[in-house]
């Protein structure tokens, strides 16, 4: 603790702390320490104490604090009062004023959905109920990118202060134009509809059928009829030498057929994932790219950048739905009836889904180790490049207190990693096996030049017994840590791979920091490439007992397991992170619940 004439050090054995929120008290109870106390060069003083209760301010604990209304909680009125205060203080209310219109046009937008909906309804009204969704998910789809857009182009166009005057009319149409762009959309396939689709489109092929050579037909050839041999004609002997065929393991026809169908719905699955989140991220980015703080050269890097995570998020919800919509399909059709009544099992069908779910594991992981973590820190760089933030990096700011590899306690203000300069280092050196001070150094400044050298301070030498001894120095050479090791950055699980996270851990052990959220962020690495096994496995059985439901009910149902698996996988690494519960428990906890109930209906389901 420091206070204005003096600087308090408490070494303890133990301590926790008591924390009172109806009396809002916080008291820290230290045990089995000392105490050393001084205010001018040369003059300390210890106080020993079992046990020491310290009452720290609540404030700094119970922090209150009224969160203002965001522009999306208030009301008509009171918008139009913020509106009015921006434009006598000059600043543009166009935030306000798209809130008010969006109030209005949202409840419009009902109005458009259902001339949409009677347009496209009719054309798709003989297929299935899966076209309907997938139609009806891209007019909402495109609806919120058309307003996003005019948002983002907005607030690009009004990034400027407007001379005073101005009128925002561009504002008030802004929420408007999804409107009507869908709505004239809407009602010209209305019309169309009306006028052309009773009409059939006469279509005639330019060759006759019977043109066509004999032998490109199938089915119709005659027998081959092989001739007899003439009479008196000598008899040639034929030696027939069979070679036993050497079949090498390999897919059947079946794991040819089952694979093919999940790989096709794969392939649907994962573009149109991956398109979406393209999709939202270029919304995310397309306000800068109008304010003209973003070219479209950075955009289109973010997007490959950020490719890999992508992929990474999308490949398991991917491999998900596929396996529902695949025996969903199997299942509706009856082939799965079929394939069962020849004496083929569940088990044997579903081993090419459960062998290609392993490959994406294993893509999954080579991802992580190789790819991911590269491309998220460049991806990094330019979403602060376009935003304008701060690299994200550990700001030594923030970390003034920092312990050796050797147990030294480190205390500075400041580190200056150009020019590899401490500012006002205190060095606290404890005597190895008990909780005592041995010595304690102070520096003004200290500089690396082939090793540390500080200047302008004093060193205190704490014996077992007699009095400390004090002596000043201009300049004197220090035993410190290697400029690296201040300067090191905050262990970001996403930016490393697995082999660096661990290694950060350790240093983030010895430096005394709680490296016990990067060590569960470790284990999930090494945890979340198996959630494509272990959701394929959970897939099978719910794919064969809700196949005749259809394929939409499949997606609803994936997506609520992928919910669920990734709630679970959150509460489970939340626990970790606050140490009550081990890393490696933490993080495999949702593979093993996920894997124990996918067997349980597996072995229940009928085979």
């Amino acid at each position: 603790t420091a206070k204005a004439d003096a600087t308090e050090l408490y070494l303890a054995e133990r301590g926790r702390l008591v924390l009172k929120r109806e009396e809002r008290r916080v008291d820290l109870v230290l045990g089995n320490g000392i105490r050393y106390s001084g205010g001018k060069p040369g003059e300390t003083q210890t106080y020993a104490f079992g046990e020491l209760t310290m009452s720290l301010n609540p404030d700094a604990v119970f922090r209150r604090a009224e969160l203002p209304k965001g522009v999306t909680e208030k009301t008509i009125g009171e918008l139009r009062k913020d509106i009015q205060t921006k434009l006598n203080g000059g600043l543009s209310p166009h935030p306000e004023i798209l809130q008010i219109q969006q109030k209005f046009s949202i409840p419009a937008a009902c109005f458009v959905f259902a001339v949409i909906g009677l347009a496209l309804g009719l054309t798709v009204a003989r297929d299935s109920k899966l076209a309907g969704f997938v139609v009806g998910v891209g007019v909402i789809f495109a609806y919120y990118i058309v307003m996003f857009l005019a948002e983002a182009y907005v607030k690009g166009y009004y990034a400027d202060p407007l001379p005073p005057g101005s009128h925002y009319t561009l504002a008030h149409l802004s929420r408007w134009i999804p409107n009507a762009v869908l709505g004239l959309f809407g009602a010209a396939a209305l019309v169309w509809r009306a006028r052309f689709s009773e009409r059939q489109l006469p279509i005639s092929l330019p060759f006759a059928m019977p043109h066509l050579p004999a032998r490109w037909t199938r089915g119709t050839a005659e027998p081959a009829v092989i001739p007899a041999a003439a009479p008196g004609a000598r008899r040639r002997v034929v030696v027939v030498l069979r070679v036993p065929a050497f079949r090498v393991p390999g897919p059947g026809l079946l794991d040819r057929y089952v694979s093919r169908l999940y790989l096709r719905v794969v392939a649907l699955s994962f573009l149109a994932l991956l398109g979406l989140f393209y999709i939202s991220t270029f919304i995310d980015a397309s306000d800068k790219l109008f304010k003209g703080v973003a070219t479209s050269s950075m955009v289109v890097q973010l997007l490959v950048y950020k490719t890999p995570q992508f992929v990474y998020f999308v490949i398991p919800i991917a491999a998900l739905l596929s396996v529902l919509v695949t025996f969903g399909t199997l299942s509706r059709t009856s082939e799965l009836t079929v394939i069962k009544a020849c004496g083929v099992s569940l088990y044997r069908i579903a081993v090419p889904v459960v062998l290609i779910s392993l490959c994406w594991s294993a893509a999954l992981f080579a991802l992580d180790q190789e790819i991911l973590a590269r491309a998220n820190r460049r991806a990094g760089v330019i979403d602060d490049i376009i935003r304008g933030r701060p690299p994200k990096t550990f700001s030594p700011l923030n970390r003034s207190w920092i312990i050796g590899k050797d147990g030294s306690i480190y205390h500075y203000t400041h580190f200056d990693s150009r020019s590899r300069t401490l500012a006002a280092l205190t060095i606290y050196r404890l005597i190895p096996g008990a909780w005592r001070l041995g010595s304690e150094t102070y520096a003004a400044t200290a500089v690396y030049r082939q090793g540390w050298t500080g200047s302008d301070g004093w060193i205190k030498s704490f014996p077992t017994s007699g009095n400390p001894a004090w002596r000043s120095f201009t300049r004197q050479p220090l035993a410190l840590e290697s400029p690296d090791y201040f300067g090191t950055e905050l262990a970001d699980a996403e930016m490393m791979a697995a082999a660096q996270l661990r290694r950060s851990i350790g240093e983030l052990a010895q430096s005394g920091f709680n490296y016990i959220p990067q060590a569960v962020e470790l284990q999930r690495k090494l945890a979340f490439p198996f959630v494509t096994f272990v959701m394929t496995l959970l897939a099978v059985p719910f794919g064969v007992t809700t196949g005749r439901r259809g394929a939409l009910y499949g997606i609803g149902l994936g997506i609520v397991i992928a919910l669920s698996y990734w709630l679970v996988m959150s509460v489970f690494i939340a626990i970790g992170k606050t140490g009550m519960l081990p890393p490696v428990l933490a993080a495999w906890t949702p593979n093993i619940i996920v894997t124990a109930c996918a067997l349980y209906l597996i072995l229940t389901t009928k085979t």
